[in-house]
């Protein structure tokens, strides 16, 4: 069971953790009852799921960046549109 709950994150933060570690305690009973190939088969498996959750945080991070960006250059045609006018 989680020791270390802070309210930091809110209620939301606080009620995800405690499910989080309330499913790894399933898991850990379910893999106590394995044997070594189906420990090994999960090891796999789990090691894909990281590598594929790492990858989308990665295109993630890619893609806030872009976003940035694009809001950026956004402001910088809506001031010069906003100059043009200022003109006329």
């Amino acid at each position: 069971m989680l020791t270390d709950i802070t309210i930091k994150g809110g209620e939301c933060n606080v009620r995800y953790r405690v499910k989080k570690e309330q499913e790894i305690e399933k898991m850990v009973a379910v893999v106590t009852q394995l044997d070594l190939t189906g420990i090994q088969l999960l090891t796999r498996d789990a090691n894909t799921l990281l590598v594929l959750k790492r990858e989308l945080d990665r295109q993630k991070g890619s893609l806030l960046v872009l976003k940035r960006e694009l809001d950026r250059q956004k402001g910088s045609l809506i001031n010069c549109s906003r100059n043009e006018r200022m003109l006329d």
